[in-house]
């Protein structure tokens, strides 16, 4: 058994020396060391929703042959989603309120011994990090709400039999709105994300990129309403009708309970940009090399955040506390998501191999 872990382990590694020019390949030699300005701008938390995207509700934007056509069309979306692991033995329990609640006051003990510097330091990190959220990110409330003025959002219904025709086209059209490229600029960005070695750097983002896209898709929600807009904001979606979807039904309801769990909070670009950094630089990611390091960035970051919810949001105080709640739910939809694409790598080949490059790579490295 040690034998064996240690051969799980030299494979791994090789997996991310083999992927070592990853981000490099996705990042323009001229933005490395870019350093971005401060991007003057009200957030907005109005309701929002176009087609920047190539969209999973219309006409097919790739080509994916399936040989078997009849038995992928009769047991795909049962094996999808129903042929899981179960999530309670893989996934920590939801933070403890009390423990919540003693972070918050020990953050709130550090803020009032921050020297002037320091205070500088913080407020910076945080200027970097929402400056790249607003200029690369898709889901901005502000870009959404152009888009929703040069094209608004019909309802899904019209398009119910796109989203209900070949499962694995449908699920592999999904797959490209799902802006990996854009999200692994942003981390780029961040002079802390420059401070960690080239493999943890893959690994965190490996393992962070859904996440991040899933906290950023909770502008498309709508909490007053109980809607949701597509992804690519081309439609508003509400739970009865997201229960007949037949592919992506399953793991959309889990996304919808959790938009709408998140939207009660009155978020603000910036809240969002800051909450995905927090949850990119996990130290608890398998496969890490330098764990200490990225501790203590994310203590660095926990301190950022909170800074800013306690300036930016004074008449909220459990502000804080509830997007830490919200952790163990955006994790536990990351593995639902994970254990769908392990299945599509494993039984339905061609469409794996059908993915843009760099959505290939990102799950390569998180699969056995």
């Amino acid at each position: 058994f040690v034998r064996l872990q240690e051969i799980q382990r030299h494979q791994q590694k090789q997996s991310l020396n083999t992927n070592e020019k990853f981000i490099k390949q996705h990042t323009p030699p001229d933005e490395r060391d870019k350093e971005l300005s401060p991007t003057n701008r009200i957030d907005s938390v109005s309701s929002t929703t176009s087609n920047i995207l190539s969209s999973p509700y219309r006409a097919p934007s790739v080509t994916i042959e399936t040989p078997n056509s009849s038995t992928s069309l009769s047991s795909f979306p049962d094996c999808l989603f129903q042929h899981r692991q179960p999530l309670s033995s893989t996934l920590m329990p939801e933070i403890h309120r009390e423990i919540a609640r003693k972070i918050s006051s020990m953050l709130l003990y550090q803020e009032k011994l921050l020297t002037d510097i320091e205070a500088k330091e913080m407020d910076h990190i945080a200027q970097v990090i929402i400056s790249a959220h607003l200029q690369f990110c898709v889901c901005t409330f502000e870009k959404i709400q152009m888009k929703i003025e040069e094209n608004p959002p019909i309802w899904a219904d019209s398009v119910s039999d796109d989203l209900n025709c070949d499962p694995a086209l449908v699920w592999a059209n999904w797959q490209l709105s799902f802006p990996f490229e854009s999200i692994l600029r942003t981390f780029k960005y961040y002079t802390f994300f420059q401070q960690i070695s080239q493999d943890d750097q893959i690994c965190l983002f490996r393992h962070g990129a859904f996440e991040t896209i899933l906290v950023s898709w909770f502008t498309l929600f709508d909490a007053e309403q109980k809607l949701m807009l597509t992804p690519d904001f081309s439609a508003y979606m509400d739970r009865d009708f997201i229960k007949t979807i037949k592919t992506l039904g399953v793991i959309m309801l889990e996304i919808f309970d959790l938009g709408m769990k998140a939207s009660h909070l009155r978020w603000t670009d910036s809240d969002i940009a800051l909450f995905n950094a927090l949850l990119l630089m996990n130290p608890e990611r398998s496969d890490l090399c330098d764990k200490q390091i990225v501790s203590q960035i994310e203590a660095k970051l926990m301190q950022v955040l909170y800074r800013h919810l306690r300036c930016h949001h004074p008449n909220e105080p459990n502000m804080f506390l509830d997007i830490l709640q919200l952790i163990p739910s955006i994790q536990e939809v990351n593995q639902i998501h994970l254990n769908a694409v392990q299945y599509i790598k494993r039984h339905e080949p061609q469409i794996f191999n059908s993915l843009p490059d760099v959505h290939r790579e990102t799950y390569e490295g998180l699969l056995p």
